[in-house]
């Protein structure tokens, strides 16, 4: 980021231009966050060992985080069903067992998966 306002004088004039230079260098935020909905959509899907499913659900909440950041609304219902897919079989089973997948806040349902995995990684 400092490459980006090298030169500037460090003096309250330059602030706004600063500014400009940054914005304009970082501040395509609509481009990213397409880059993180479709790098999302094309993480694979989980194997069902504890391994995997800590790999996938750690991967999962990086970008979710990234995607918070920006202001996105991660309680999309497209964005759960997406996560939710992402995860074998008996999980998924285990978390509609819970409640129905149109019923999921994402904090919720991080927390939620976060336990399950937990719970297989303590056998």
């Amino acid at each position: 980021m400092t490459a980006a306002i090298a030169g500037l004088p460090v003096v309250a004039e330059h602030y706004q231009e600063a500014l400009k230079t940054l914005d304009a260098r970082f501040g395509k935020t609509d481009s990213i966050k397409s880059a993180l909905f479709t790098k999302l959509k094309y993480v694979s899907s989980s194997k069902d060992d504890t391994g995997s499913l800590r790999q996938k659900y750690e991967e999962i909440v990086f970008i979710c985080r990234q995607l918070a950041a920006l202001g996105e609304d991660l309680d999309h219902q497209l964005l759960i069903q997406t996560i939710i897919g992402k995860f074998p079989e008996n999980t998924m089973l285990a978390l509609t067992n819970i409640k129905p997948v149109a019923s999921w806040k994402y904090e919720d349902l991080r927390s939620k998966l976060d336990d399950l995995i937990s719970a297989k990684e303590d056998l």
